[in-house]
């Protein structure tokens, strides 16, 4: 049974759903960009040091070689399978493993000298260096994870890393679909972090249960998001525990199921279970996927309790206790889901009316009416938002992104009510963006001329404010020219 998770994202801590999903993005670009770009030239780099090993003396040197060391570290299938070549004259097959054996080359330097005479080891280390010029800038020599010998580097970018398009559609669909919910729930910056953090942790523990107890993978280059995916598995299920999710299943036939979140466990470890018996994907590999999981789940759970939480949603979390506010805002999100974007609305300026000190809901509905910047109601919108009375920084700072994005389309836009606009003036001050704070104050000095009913005081209001603002950065003739201003106003 396949499940995939489809969005029915609940207003809850941190979940912005308005905002891009830079960190989701930006992982499959890196993964893409690094598949058909650089990996892609790895076909010729494989050849090149193929023909090299056949057109020299290094495969008549070193084959000899490969079987007994095979079986002297406990790569007996591999052995036989390289044996089995042999006979068939697949001489390239066994040069490509052979090549980039960094454990084989290890120990033929090692103890080259008990089975060549010097001449023989000295020919040997000058091929050895040609081909492995080639050899190291393969991705998965350079870049993939390679339990002997890892760099720090190697932890991350072995992550990005994919053995075939097969392999990178699938880190692309688990991103798409765990990855946009999770950034939406704990904003880009966390997630591309924990992603991180979770597939350096698999790296880990795949590496650390390699080099204690599978001797035969000490040298082999492993690559792949598979930690990292299983870290945003951990997240999920962190973040939204027992919240009902819908979900499209596929057994036998198609369905749509609404389920806690949690329930994708099991289901995940049974997929993990199948893919070891009948996909045929190496135990080993599951160290990372565990490493990965429980690195995710937890960075999750101590970044809740320790970083700052999102400061527009405290209105909603003081309200969490009472089930008719969030069965509105549980209401409201289905219906974005299902572009019912009327009834959102509605609803949301209902909960607005009833809890008139909470920005966070204005936040949201300012996000839907951005469909249509034409529409009068986006206007006012704005205008509530920039009126709403706070001093708390990252609301102001909330205030501050609207404004930014508003500028973007303003001048398609009648000029701000003056009231709206002076306030507005006063918490660009208390951020000290006084240069912002000048251009509003010269669009309203502009609307008083034109207009008498404009009020005087909320511009001397705004004025002196400013004049004060730029007294705090030392520009005194700034100030002392407002403060004139506000006196001739």
């Amino acid at each position: 049974m396949i499940v995939l998770s489809i969005k029915k994202i609940q207003i809850q801590k941190g979940i912005h759903w308005g905002k891009a999903p830079v960190a989701t993005v930006l992982l499959i670009v890196i993964s893409c960009l690094l598949y058909f770009g650089h990996q892609a030239k790895d076909e010729v780099k494989y050849q090149e040091a193929t023909d090299f090993y056949l057109n020299s003396d290094l495969f008549k040197m070193e084959y000899p070689r490969y079987s007994s060391y095979l079986y002297r570290t406990e790569r007996s299938t591999d052995a036989q399978h390289v044996e089995q070549q042999y006979k068939g004259k697949e001489f390239q097959s066994i040069t490509q493993l052979m090549s980039i054996d960094t454990g084989f080359a290890k120990h033929l330097k090692e103890k080259g000298t008990t089975f060549w005479s010097a001449r023989e080891y000295s020919q040997w280390q000058a091929l050895k260096e040609k081909a492995y010029a080639v050899v190291s800038s393969i991705s998965a020599v350079q870049f993939g994870l390679i339990p002997s010998h890892n760099t720090p580097l190697t932890f991350i970018t072995h992550q990005f890393l994919h053995v075939n398009l097969i392999h990178l559609m699938g880190t692309i669909l688990f991103l798409l679909l765990l990855g946009v919910p999770i950034e939406l729930a704990l904003g880009t910056g966390r997630t591309f972090i924990i992603y991180l953090i979770s597939g350096i942790s698999g790296g880990l523990v795949y590496s650390l249960a390699i080099r204690l107890g599978d001797i035969a993978n000490h040298f082999t280059p492993y690559m792949g998001a598979s930690g990292a995916i299983a870290g945003l598995m951990g997240m999920y299920i962190s973040i939204f525990k027992l919240q009902r999710i819908r979900f499209i299943y596929f057994f036998i036939t198609i369905g749509l199921t609404t389920a806690p979140a949690l329930i994708l466990l099991p289901i995940w470890f049974c997929y993990e279970v199948f893919q070891v018996f009948y996909v045929g994907i190496e135990f080993r590999e599951l160290w990372a996927h565990a490493g990965g999981f429980i690195a995710g789940a937890t960075a999750v759970l101590i970044s809740n309790k320790f970083l700052p939480k999102e400061e527009e949603l405290d209105n909603a979390d003081a309200k969490d206790n009472h089930s008719e506010y969030k069965r509105e805002l549980a209401k409201v999100m289905d219906c974005i889901g299902n572009m019912e974007f009327s009834t959102a609305n509605d609803t949301l300026r209902q909960l607005i009316a009833r809890h008139t000190r909470d920005l966070s809901l204005l936040i949201q509905l300012y996000k839907l009416e951005k469909i249509n910047t034409k529409n009068p109601s986006y206007q006012k919108t704005v205008e509530d938002i920039f009126r709403f009375p706070t001093n708390n920084t990252a609301q102001l700072n909330q205030v501050k992104d609207i404004y930014r994005e508003y500028k973007k389309i303003g001048t398609q836009l009648p000029p701000l009510e003056d009231q709206a606009s002076a306030v507005l003036i006063l918490k660009l001050c208390r951020l000290n963006l006084t240069e912002d704070a000048e251009k509003e104050i010269s669009v309203l000095l502009t609307q008083s001329h034109q207009n008498r009913e404009t009020s005087l005081a909320h511009i001397q209001k705004a004025v002196n404010a400013l004049a004060t603002c730029l007294e705090k950065q030392n520009k005194k003739s700034k100030a002392d020219y407002y403060r004139e201003l506000a006196i001739k106003n």
